[in-house]
Parts: structure tokens; C-alpha cells; sequence
């Protein structure tokens, strides 16, 4: 601004430092080093519109499925979630890797799905540019199941679903990592809850442990969720979509009431657990695995070689549940799985903890 003589900044100042800077850049694509600078530019305008320092990671567009093509990929998504009753954290999935192959479709040029043949299918294929198998895997799956659509509905004549190649990816079952009674407890224990951060952190650790919530039932977890003359914390969990109702335990409604009362910010959201710095939004989900992964560390426990997020935490759980021989289906209802089979995977490769 001082070498062209500029007194005042806006949003088409730092834009052109941008384009100075950086040309025609992918935000994806540009070192860390310089998405630090295109986020601080992104700050300084925000702060400039809305007078409040917008914190945390940069927050992507969301992803539109435009044109002819865009719009059937937007009619099978809302039939998938229609009629299958798939999750909004699967349909942002599915948008994600059709709209993978619509950039696919548009680069080559094809505007409607007619155009569409077996050779782009196989070119398509070939230049996925995933490494990780089985993200290959469920692109192959959502694109065919697409395909299927069209040629169903007869949007097409030829079933292109057909020129999608098996692959040989076989899921795995991971190792689930726990901890024992006496690591949680010391976890718990190490918390210093003399200020707004403990006693915000200690409730989320709580109920993470007690209950086994996923990390995003508890960023989304809302004062309405927490039923107190019922002693019920009852949702919709974010991943399935299916009602939960857990017990309200006494230890956890006290930690909740005392970080409402000693450490919440003042705000009118309606997210139990917020931000500890202003604007004092949500807490997300990615920050939950930090809050749990920084305790342990200041707890001085040792988890080498262990998963050290929120979902150790509800694997614990379930293992402590199983070893005082609590029926299978009963933890299943705990955790929210819809059925035992899924509950089963937690305990098919690994020894049960005392």
C-alpha cells in the first residue's frame, strides 16, 4: 500500500496484493507458508465487514453441482437421501466425489450425460487422483451407483455403470486403541478446572468417556439436547441420523452446569460448548480430538503407538462395558449403532481390557 501510495484498505486491495503475490493461485495447491498469507488477508477483510477476528482453518465453498449434469447429480443425492435415508455427512460425501467427476466431465468437454461413453468411464478411472484405497474405492462405488441411476431413469442408453472396473480393496478392520480405568480416571483427574478452559474441557472429556459420544454429537450436542427433569441427554447422531437417548449422570450434568455457569462465554448460540475466544462460535468437531490429545499429554500418560482421539475414548468405554459383561446389544445402544454386528468389530481382534 505505502509503494502505491494507498491511505485506505479493502477487500480489492488485498485481492490485488494476492494477485501481486501469487498470480491465479489454487488455494489447495499453494505451500502452508502462503495459505498463512491468504488467510490473514481473508481476516483483515473480514474483520473490515463484520468487526469481529474470524479464527480457525480457512472454510472452503461449499460445492455446487452446476449445469445439466449437476442437476442429476443433484436429484440422485436427494434420492439416495430420500429413499435411503443416508446422512447429510454422506451426501456432502457424495457431492464430494461426484462433483470430482463433474470437473471431469467439464474439462472434457461433456455437458450432458448423453454424450457420456465407455471410454470416458475408463478415462476417468484412469486419472483418479486419490492415493488412498479406499477413498478410490468409494468414489468407484458412488460414481457406478450414479451411472445406474441414469441408465434406470433413461437418461441414458447404455448402462455405463458396467465400464466401472472392480477393484480389489477389502476393508479392514482398524485396531481399535483404549485406555484403561485408571488412565481415564488420571486423565479426568489432571484437568485443572480452575478456569473457563478446564471446566469447558473436563465436561467434553466427561461425557466423552462415560457416554461414548462421537466427536461430532459433541460439538453439536445443544442446550435443548440435554433433557434435565428427565435426566437424558437425548440427539439425533450427527453420523446416522438415528435418535440416541443416554443417562444424564449426575457427574456430568454437575460439569456441564458448572462450565454454563463459570466458564461459557456470554452468548446467545445454542451450542452447549463454544470457542474460548471470540466470536465465540461452535467448537468443531476436529478440535475435539485436540482437546482430548492435549490432556493426555499434560496427564503425562503414555499412548505411543495408540490412537489418542475422542473415538479412543469411546472405544474405552465400550471395553470397560464389555469386560463387567454388559450384554452386547445393550452397548450397541449405548454407542448408537444400529445394530450388534457393528459393535462386534470393536472386539473381533484385540484382547479385552481388565
Amino acid at each position: 500500500m505505502d509503494s502505491r501510495k494507498l491511505l485506505f484498505y479493502d477487500k480489492q486491495v488485498g485481492e490485488a496484493y494476492l494477485h501481486q503475490l501469487l498470480g491465479d493461485y489454487n488455494y489447495s495447491s499453494i505451500s502452508k507458508y502462503n495459505r498463512i498469507i491468504v488467510s490473514s488477508v481473508e481476516a483483515l477483510s473480514k474483520f473490515q465487514d463484520y468487526g469481529t477476528a474470524l479464527m480457525g482453518k480457512r472454510r472452503k465453498p461449499e460445492i455446487m453441482l452446476d449445469g445439466p449434469v449437476g442437476d442429476t447429480m443433484e436429484s440422485y443425492i436427494a434420492y439416495k437421501k430420500a429413499i435411503y435415508l443416508i446422512s447429510n455427512i454422506t451426501c456432502k460425501n457424495y457431492r464430494f466425489y461426484l462433483n470430482e467427476f463433474l470437473i471431469f466431465l467439464n474439462n472434457n468437454r461433456l455437458t450432458i450425460v448423453s454424450q457420456i461413453t465407455t471410454a470416458d468411464m475408463l478415462l476417468f478411472v484412469n486419472t483418479i487422483r486419490f492415493k488412498n484405497l479406499a477413498t478410490i474405492h468409494a468414489v468407484l462405488l458412488i460414481i457406478k451407483g450414479y451411472l445406474r441411476c441414469l441408465y434406470q431413469e433413461k437418461l441414458v442408453e447404455t448402462d455405463l455403470s458396467v465400464a466401472i472396473p472392480r477393484d480389489n480393496y477389502k476393508s479392514q478392520a482398524h485396531l481399535p486403541s483404549t485406555f484403561s480405568k485408571e488412565e481415564i480416571k488420571a486423565l479426568l483427574e489432571s484437568i485443572d478446572r480452575g478456569n473457563p478452559r478446564g471446566r469447558r474441557d473436563y465436561a467434553i472429556l466427561l461425557v466423552a468417556a462415560k457416554l461414548g459420544l462421537r466427536a461430532s454429537d459433541l460439538a453439536g450436542l445443544k442446550f435443548e439436547h440435554i433433557l434435565w427433569e428427565e435426566h437424558l441427554i437425548s440427539f439425533s447422531q450427527m453420523k446416522t441420523g438415528r435418535s440416541i437417548n443416554l443417562p444424564l449422570l449426575p457427574e456430568i450434568g454437575n460439569a456441564i452446569i458448572d462450565y454454563l455457569q463459570n466458564g461459557r462465554p456470554h452468548s446467545n448460540d445454542r451450542h452447549c460448548f463454544l470457542q474460548l475466544i471470540s466470536p465465540y462460535k461452535p467448537i468443531d468437531k476436529g478440535s475435539i480430538g485436540n482437546i482430548v490429545e492435549y490432556h493426555l499429554k499434560m496427564s503425562g500418560i503414555n499412548f505411543k503407538n495408540r490412537r489418542h482421539g475422542s473415538h479412543a475414548l469411546r472405544h474405552s468405554l465400550a471395553s470397560h462395558l464389555l469386560s463387567a459383561n454388559t450384554p452386547v446389544p445393550i452397548i450397541s445402544a449405548v454407542l448408537g449403532h444400529a445394530s450388534s454386528e457393528s459393535t462386534m468389530l470393536l472386539f473381533a481382534c484385540r484382547p479385552i481390557l481388565a
